[in-house]
């Protein structure tokens, strides 16, 4: 849980910024009809005026029946659907794609289509989208929803198509549940690409220091008339008091963050009163766990969330709000209501670790400084104590969320077969010497450092 090509990213900016809920308190709402992800499927190839028709005609989908609790092989099932964009060569590599969110899909997903020699997995974590299973009862109960749970429904679907080995890439989330599929099944994984990385879901991921001091020194640069502007905004009746630091939070998953945020800033500051208004206004956390739609599950966001990603804790708020010109982190505990909703408390709570899940193979690291969402200090510590094995940082200066993901997307991107060339040694686990990296590839990737172990 951005205007770039990264389609998580778009539905997390429509998320936060359009749905809002009259009771923050209340569960998230579910789609009338309640189908299971096999109905919907159904339903959508059978509309052709459905909008995700053509989407899900487009994939080669399937199936498979996994286990609710993996702890238990022969309990109920749940089916879990998965996807590829041509058919599978059990004699090509490997790729799995873990997303984001949590509570993202694959869908709409446009980074591997250059990826002609390799077979690419997708799948709709259990709960999710084409995912959802066949009752509301079993979408809310919480012990069947878990990271490990998705890692162990991954392995069952690449031994079901024949894959012996893959490379996973996980990005934002998807680093959390990568990570553990490569911790769990080392003899399954060729390597691991880690992109916006979760390191543990505790305070560094929510209300970040280092979050913190990059919008206070955005903010410090602005002239005085514009920061007096955005203080008398933050100030108006009816303001949402962390409206500044939550839109410069949704910039920083762009490559060119400070570029982008200024020039919201003077669009909105140039608008009428009314419009003002409605931009400060916004409740920015109560989007996110307001629905289940097809590419999105507030209720996997929200089982995850809660017990993994500490947003039980008093400092799960994304939110900074001024006092005098300082940003101090804020309480807008609308997420933690919802957990209370779901009935999950500190009894359930099993923070997410990296630590817990040591990862052999070789791992590769995409992590960009400005990042708003996984902090670039999570990367790094991520990238110093969890391989066992080789590993390779890749750190990219005044970049967002999506560095290398974004710019895979964009087929017109005039660097592509160099981005490309890099993400194809990453796939086979192959580091590229320093030297090697900034002589063939810095020139154009000017913002780019590396270190490896």
């Amino acid at each position: 849980m951005n205007f770039s090509k990264n389609f998580q990213i778009y539905l997390f900016l429509f998320l936060s910024a359009s749905l809002i809920i009259t009771n923050a308190n209340a569960l998230p709402a579910l789609p009338n009809p309640f189908l299971s992800g096999e109905q919907l499927r159904e339903s959508i190839l059978a509309d052709t005026t459905n909008p995700f028709h053509e989407m899900v005609s487009s994939e080669i989908g399937h199936y498979l029946q996994v286990p609710l609790d993996h702890g238990e092989p022969n309990s109920a099932k749940i089916a879990i659907y998965y996807f590829t964009e041509k058919v599978f060569d059990p004699q090509l590599p490997t790729l799995l794609f873990f997303p984001g969110g949590p509570g993202g899909s694959g869908h709409y997903n446009k980074a591997f289509h250059a990826l002609h020699d390799w077979n690419v997995i997708f799948m709709d974590y259990r709960g999710i989208g084409l995912s959802f299973p066949a009752s509301v009862e079993v979408l809310r109960t919480t012990r069947y929803f878990t990271s490990e749970n998705v890692a162990r429904d991954a392995r069952l679907i690449a031994k079901e198509l024949g894959a012996d080995k893959v490379t996973v890439y996980g990005h934002s989330y998807g680093t959390v549940t990568a990570n553990i599929f490569a911790s769990l099944f080392p003899d399954m994984t060729r390597s691991v690409i880690l992109e916006g990385i979760v390191y543990q879901g505790d305070e560094q991921l929510w209300s970040s220091s280092h979050r913190q001091k990059i919008l206070q020194k955005f903010f410090n640069k602005l002239d005085a008339e514009m920061q007096d502007e955005i203080i008398r905004l933050s100030n108006l009746p009816g303001a949402n008091k962390s409206w500044f630091s939550r839109m410069g939070q949704q910039m920083m998953y762009q490559n060119n963050f400070e570029d982008e945020f200024l020039m919201r800033l003077i669009h909105l500051i140039g608008s009428s009163d009314t419009e003002k208004l409605e931009s400060v206004s916004t409740d920015f956390d109560s989007g996110i766990i307001n629905m289940d739609m097809l590419l999105f599950s507030a209720n996997f966001f929200l089982h995850v969330a809660c017990k993994e990603l500490s947003a039980l804790d008093q400092f799960a708020s994304f939110n900074f709000a001024f006092e005098g010109r300082e940003l101090k982190p804020i309480d807008q505990p609308v997420i933690r209501n919802a957990c209370a909703e779901m009935n999950i408390d500190a009894s359930l709570v099993k923070t997410y670790r990296a630590t817990n899940y040591k990862v052999s193979v070789p791992v590769f690291y995409i992590q960009g400084t400005m990042d708003g969402a996984t902090t670039a200090p999570s990367g790094i510590w991520h990238y110093k104590y969890v391989p066992t094995g080789t590993a390779q940082l890749f750190l990219i200066k005044k970049a967002g969320h999506s560095p290398l993901y974004s710019e895979l997307q964009n087929k017109f991107n005039l660097n592509q077969e160099l981005y490309l060339q890099l993400f194809r040694s990453m796939l086979n686990g192959i580091q590229i010497p320093k030297g090697h990296f900034k002589k063939d590839f810095a020139p154009l990737l000017k913002n780019w450092v590396t270190t490896l172990k």
